[in-house]
């Protein structure tokens, strides 16, 4: 739903939501971790890199992508999933692609992506990937 390569996003127009966004990498550092933890797990282990809204993706990625043009971001395109030639799959995949699309949004204005960060509070120390930072790191602009 964000494109930040191609400078455009879909966002629902009435409401934003909350969603959590943790890299792979501090996922499993994070488990690292944890499999030395000696005290008590925590009963709901979520892990938060960041918690953001779907709108501040975009304010960050403008900012990151110096010249995004505000105001183009309509959602007069459908991000494609990738297509698995080897399955044999009888469907629209641009039908199907926005139904994706449609259902993760869904599911964003009902908190489905907004995790907790049990974890965070039990290894303080350990500094997770922020949004901004992984954005940078992949999308910056060259100088």
């Amino acid at each position: 739903m964000w494109d930040v390569a191609n400078r455009r996003a879909i966002v629902p127009a009435d409401s934003d939501y909350r969603l959590t966004l943790t890299t792979i990498q501090d996922l499993a550092r994070v488990v690292d971790e944890a499999l030395g933890f000696e005290d008590e797990w925590p009963e709901v282990g979520g892990i938060t890199g960041s918690s953001t809204t779907s709108s501040e993706i975009i304010r960050i990625a403008e900012s990151i992508r110096e010249n995004l043009e505000a105001g183009k971001l309509a959602t007069s395109w459908t991000p494609m999933l990738p297509e698995f030639p080897h399955l044999n799959f009888d469907m629209d995949w641009a039908v199907f692609s926005e139904q994706v699309i449609a259902e993760i949004m869904k599911g964003g204005l009902q908190g489905a992506w907004d995790v907790s960060d049990e974890w965070n509070k039990l290894l303080p120390d350990l500094k997770l990937t922020t949004l901004g930072e992984f954005l940078t790191r992949y999308w910056k602009s060259p100088s």
